[in-house]
């Protein structure tokens, strides 16, 4: 099955400038930028730690607000939101991978992200997958029963997959997502990615050092100490 074509803007930041601290003790993560991501888009922020990419996902993901600027997110403003706000914006339409998998020690693999469709119940509708139907749509239909400490780092990560798609994202926001896992390991979780992104159709931000990782995506975002350089097609 091949992507949706990219149609409207889902999410952008207009002369976003985010400031950390005061003074002379102030750090400037994000200076002045501009980026929208289109429906159902593939895009890779690159760069060196520090560069600002995570601070990028988070005020996409309307986590933070920045200093300036603007953040519209599915349509809605956010700038100027509090944050309960903010979250309630972002329930709507986003969810995140990160490089940990972060689940719950005491849960199994059906528990975790039956937990995450009981937080997302308001995005749901009778077409939803259930918990089963997700971990056996990211390969883990045999590991149901699983705590996080019986599964391996891919597995896991896996699950934080089938976790975030139980949020029926519109946008899904990767930090680092294969980071903490062997070549091998990475290769298959960042198929997998991929592969569900076809299927489902949400945008895809992967914020990523790894070039192999960039390169898969139809759009590469370089940043440089907080502002973009470079804004293209795949490395």
């Amino acid at each position: 099955m091949s992507a949706p074509a990219i149609t409207a803007t889902l999410a952008a930041c207009r002369s976003v400038t985010v400031v950390h601290g005061r003074g002379e003790t102030a750090v400037t993560a994000l200076d002045d930028v501009d980026l929208a991501i289109g429906q159902h888009e593939v895009v890779s922020l690159t760069g060196r730690s520090g560069s600002g990419k995570t601070t990028l996902l988070h005020v996409l993901g309307g986590l933070i607000e920045p200093s300036s600027g603007e953040v519209v997110l599915g349509g809605e403003q956010l700038s100027g939101l509090d944050a309960a706000a903010r979250g309630r914006a972002r329930g709507r339409s986003v969810a995140y991978i990160f490089q940990g998998a972060n689940l719950l020690s005491g849960f199994t693999a059906f528990e975790n992200v039956s937990f995450a469709l009981h937080l997302s119940e308001q995005r749901r509708d009778d077409q939803s997958l259930g918990a089963a139907e997700l971990l056996g749509l990211v390969g883990l239909a045999g590991k149901l029963d699983n705590l996080p400490a019986e599964l391996s780092g891919g597995e896991s990560q896996r699950v934080a997959i089938a976790r975030a798609l139980a949020q029926h994202p519109a946008l899904l926001l990767c930090d680092e997502p294969t980071g903490h896992l062997d070549s091998d390991t990475g290769a298959r979780v960042l198929d997998l990615i991929m592969r569900l992104h076809e299927q489902l159709g949400f945008a895809l931000v992967l914020a990523t050092h790894d070039p192999d990782v960039a390169a898969r995506a139809g759009r590469v975002v370089t940043l440089e100490d907080g502002r973009v350089i470079a804004d293209g097609g795949p490395a």
